[in-house]
């Protein structure tokens, strides 16, 4: 199977029917472990969630905690500094909207490869 059809079936249930070019992938070093974040005493059956994907947390993680520039976070990723900033965007716009709204967040999926501690690129 080829490495565009795995990512296809990947992104696949994120934006069902999407149109137009494909997303690149994107490097990501740390895959995040939990899957979902909730408001506590609430239970996840009745709440509607935000879904991020794995490339998304990765992008606040570089920028918003390791303290990267969006320049050199961009490079690390293997994206033009234009495309971080517009899913920096959109991520920090879902993470506030289920916030506010009292939604969970549902991490899944993505366009990405994991890359190496030292940015190793690894298939």
């Amino acid at each position: 199977m080829c490495n565009k059809f795995k990512y296809f079936l990947a992104y696949e249930h994120i934006m069902p029917g999407r149109r137009g070019r494909h997303r690149c992938p994107r490097w990501v070093t740390n895959v995040p472990e939990v899957q979902y974040f909730k408001p506590a005493g609430v239970p996840l059956s009745s709440l509607q969630a935000v879904d991020l994907t794995v490339d998304e947390v990765e992008i606040l993680r570089l920028v918003d905690i390791d303290g990267l520039t969006q320049e050199e976070a961009a490079v690390k990723m293997g994206i033009s500094r234009r495309t971080l900033w517009n899913d920096l965007m959109s991520v920090r716009k879902k993470v506030a909207y289920a916030l506010v709204n009292g939604q969970a967040i549902h991490i899944r999926g993505g366009a990405y490869t994991v890359a190496g501690p030292d940015n190793e690129r690894r298939k």
